[in-house]
């Protein structure tokens, strides 16, 4: 276990350099950028105001969201930077690296759980009333709309022990020679509480915000 703390560093630098390449590699125009810049610079500076209270963690929620709108690409990325640019801030390290793949992850998994809740518009030739066409469809759509709430929530929920998962990685890594099973139990269940308050703002957050910030997160794409 000597060499845990090299190792998990050389992996998640191959993990956000071969992100950022593959992101690179697609040469995004200014206007594409901009909408993470600005995500990234809201859930920065929210985390920087929330950072006295260490369980309030708005980068995830924004993070999320940003990945159901734009794909899971662009979530890793939003992430990614979003660590990176508010530990310019709060302090970089180790742990920055850390983060950045953890909110990375988050930001993919949830541009996987959004590509299942896409619209997907139906055709038809055929002529009838807009109200009794229209009626049905509206409910189904606040249907979904209410489901895809609940289950991006659920996630947001979820995602506080991804967070921690890989983050504590880093803890484990300066256990060295103490480094047992039941020490690294130990560290990951220290994080029990800060892990189920995270969870619970996350999915609060995820409930004020999801559909107003992906509304206009898609309609800003609809316009570029």
């Amino acid at each position: 276990m000597e060499y845990m703390l090299t190792i998990l560093i050389i992996v998640n630098l191959i993990i956000n350099i071969s992100a950022f390449a593959v992101f690179e590699l697609k040469k995004p125009a200014i206007r594409e950028f901009l909408p993470l810049v600005v995500i990234c610079a809201a859930a920065s500076l929210g985390r920087a105001v929330f950072s006295l209270i260490p369980q309030v963690q708005p980068v995830t929620a924004l993070v999320i969201i940003t990945g159901s709108a734009y794909g899971s690409l662009y979530g890793y990325i939003t992430g990614s930077l979003s660590a990176l640019i508010s530990n310019m801030m709060l302090g970089q390290g180790p742990w920055t690296l850390f983060q950045m793949t953890a909110w990375g992850i988050i930001g993919f998994i949830a541009g996987i759980f959004g590509h299942l809740f896409k619209e997907k518009p139906e055709k038809s030739n055929i002529l009838i009333s807009v109200n009794e066409f229209c009626r049905p469809y509206r409910t189904a759509k606040k249907e979904k709309g209410l489901a895809e709430l609940a289950a991006f929530s659920l996630y947001g929920f979820l995602s506080a022990i991804i967070f921690s998962i890989i983050t504590d990685a880093l803890t484990v890594s300066y256990l060295g020679e103490a480094l047992t099973l039941s020490s690294a139990a130990a560290v990951f269940a220290t994080g029990i509480f800060f892990n189920i308050s995270h969870g619970i703002f996350n999915a609060v957050l995820i409930m004020l915000l999801y559909m107003p910030v992906k509304q206009n997160l898609l309609r800003h794409r609809r316009v570029i």
